[in-house]
């Protein structure tokens, strides 16, 4: 009885004290700074390579820069571009104002209430790794070399957001 009451105490405490754990759809929809602060891990990647297994796509990145943490060339399991969506969709650079709202972003939830990235092989994408994943977790990035005017505005916002730290 000592054992359940221990379990129960431990279970209930959380809740008891008042804390309260983000659900998916909060951490989902959180703004930019606080999605930046919560994860570890941040890369811009090249995906140089695209596997379908089973209706799922083992999507192999090459790490450009880390944007926040160490970051290796590796994997995400991901699905198949859908057709008719413009996966290539930058929001003008992220220059767009749609891009920064709360529903901004190149992904979407799907019914189960979880983002399953897609990704052109060959383009080049911010990457937040850490789960649960956000909808501005893979944004298309086109490069641009030189002027800050024409580099892009998500990118430079997190370089900036991270250096500040």
């Amino acid at each position: 009885m000592k054992q359940i009451s221990l379990v129960l105490i431990l279970v209930l405490l959380p809740t008891l004290l008042g804390s309260k754990e983000k659900s998916l759809k909060e951490l989902q929809d959180e703004d930019v700074d606080s999605l930046i602060k919560r994860v570890d891990k941040i890369s811009l990647s090249r995906i140089v390579s695209a596997v379908y297994i089973d209706g799922a796509v083992i999507y192999t990145y090459k790490v450009l820069e880390n944007l926040k943490g160490d970051v290796r060339d590796g994997a995400i399991v991901g699905v198949p571009l859908a057709q008719g969506v413009d996966f290539l969709r930058d929001f003008k650079r992220h220059q767009d104002p749609n891009f920064w709202k709360k529903h901004g972003g190149r992904m979407q939830a799907d019914k189960s209430g979880r983002i399953k990235p897609s990704f052109d092989v060959g383009s080049v994408y911010v990457i937040f790794h850490d789960r649960p994943y956000h909808r501005k977790s893979f944004e298309y990035i086109q490069i641009h070399r030189g002027d800050r005017k024409r580099q892009d505005k998500w990118l430079n916002y997190i370089r900036d957001h991270v250096k500040k730290k």
